[in-house]
């Protein structure tokens, strides 16, 4: 409890360290602009940014120390980033007894005197904030190298095959969703993602990956939970990894993490890896992992405020993809009431961008196909144990896109076949427990798979 305690007061300290900043560079300015004659008036100001900036530095110090007790940060930055906080502190209090003239000594009622206490000042923001910065975003995160020869660019690719999976394809993904908070400076659960040693080494928890094993590495079964769960990655609200990122990391998790490095063509990465490398690199070709959306369609950007209405009325949503925005829409077994229209009705600001749709064991009837026959970029159906019939079915007409349909414990026969070979882009449809015979599926000839034996998707 205590340690819940320290981390909460500790969390203030990026909200107070902008205090002092403020109001010892508002002393900087009043204090050198006052020694013209014109703007001496201005003096009055000096020692009330000195005393407020001072006293703020403090607490900004006393949090920032109760931050660092966590151990996410490099020891070294961490440490010369606490001692240059103090001495600010320090030096600004100096400064304020100096400008009231409080101090008896000679040299200290002197103006040069200030004058050298408010440079040291200003000198000393400078150095923290920088030192600060480096915990928190890397050692380069300020530096000359932004300017110079030593700017990161991202890596130029003509040939997918030759690209490295690590390297350029897999390392670029962890270094933009989770290089905030696992870097070489802060390692948050004492985990740092810089490069593939440290992953092995993992933090407090273990390993961070286990080559090999996929469900097993602990970076898979963190990005892989509800977004509502507290260990739900990446945290506190920032972008998570898309369907299609996930799918590398665990194709490449399973196939190819060793200590050396492989291309793509070596790694003998299935098409669909590739492709998604291709769209990666700004090269033609789009990604499209088996079971996964694809991006390149067209869908409107999605309104917080709009998700937030429908998670109120009972909807799980996840992203599967940003920009553009698209959705994986479950609504939980058993939520739906004597609404279920209304809430159907209620995913029409949104009918574009939902790819996936999950509403089995709603009492989900013929009826509300009218409103799913909307949402023309779905892709993945489940229906299941839901009183649909073949004439429901019938009424998808406008799913152009659809690849999966899931109608297990359905009341559909064998003409609801007759309505999906209209579907060009079906792939899979699951029809165990229908009223559809194991002979009828044998004797259909589609182009899409039938599964009639058991309830997977």
């Amino acid at each position: 409890m205590l340690l819940n305690i320290e981390i909460f007061f500790g969390r203030f300290h990026p909200l107070m360290v902008h205090l002092p900043i403020g109001f010892l560079l508002l002393a900087v300015f009043f204090a050198l602009i006052s020694l013209k004659e014109k703007y001496k008036g201005l003096y009055i100001a000096v020692p009330v940014s000195l005393l407020v900036g001072s006293i703020s530095a403090t607490f900004a110090c006393i949090t920032g120390y109760v931050l660092s007790l966590s151990g996410d940060y490099d020891a070294e930055i961490l440490d010369d980033h606490l001692w240059a906080g103090i001495f600010t502190t320090i030096i600004s209090f100096l400064a304020y007894f100096i400008s009231i003239k409080k101090i008896p000594l000679r040299l200290f009622r002197n103006t040069k005197t200030l004058v050298v206490s408010i440079i040291i000042i200003f000198i000393f923001i400078n150095i923290t904030g920088h030192l600060g910065g480096s915990l928190t975003h890397g050692e380069d995160y300020i530096s000359t190298t932004v300017l110079w020869d030593s700017k990161k660019e991202k890596k130029k690719i003509t040939d997918v095959n030759q690209a490295f999976v690590f390297a350029d394809l897999v390392h670029p993904i962890l270094e933009e969703k989770c290089g905030n908070c696992h870097n070489s400076s802060k390692k948050k659960g004492k985990l740092s993602m810089a490069n593939f040693e440290t992953l092995i080494k993992g933090g407090k928890h273990g390993a961070a990956i286990k080559p090999g094993d996929v469900a097993g590495s602990k970076i898979i079964k963190r990005i892989s939970l509800n977004p509502g769960n507290k260990k739900f990655m990446p945290t506190d609200g920032k972008t998570p990894l898309t369907a299609e990122e996930t799918a590398i990391l665990k194709w490449w998790i399973g196939n190819v993490a060793s200590t050396t490095d492989k291309k793509l063509m070596a790694a003998n990465a299935p098409e669909e890896i590739k492709k998604f490398a291709a769209s990666c690199f700004g090269m033609e070709g789009s990604a499209n992992p088996d079971g996964y959306a694809a991006i390149n369609i067209a869908a409107p950007p999605v309104r917080k405020e709009v998700i937030e209405k429908l998670k109120a009325g009972g909807f799980t949503i996840k992203y599967l993809n940003f920009k553009p925005d698209l959705l994986d829409v479950t609504l939980p077994a058993g939520t739906a009431n004597k609404n279920i229209p209304d809430q159907l009705k209620a995913l029409l600001p949104v009918k574009e961008n939902i790819i996936w749709l999950n509403i089995a064991d709603n009492n989900v009837s013929d009826n509300e196909m009218m409103t799913i026959n909307q949402f023309k970029n779905l892709e993945r159906l489940r229906l299941n144990k839901n009183p649909v019939t073949d004439r429901g079915i019938a009424g998808l007409g406008q799913l152009k896109n659809l690849k999966s349909l899931n109608l297990y414990k359905t009341n559909v026969t064998k003409n609801c076949l007759l309505s999906l070979s209209k579907f060009t882009a079906l792939e899979k449809v699951f029809v165990w427990n229908t009223g559809i015979r194991p002979e009828e599926v044998n004797s259909f000839k589609a182009s899409f798979q039938i599964v009639n034996g058991y309830n997977v998707q």
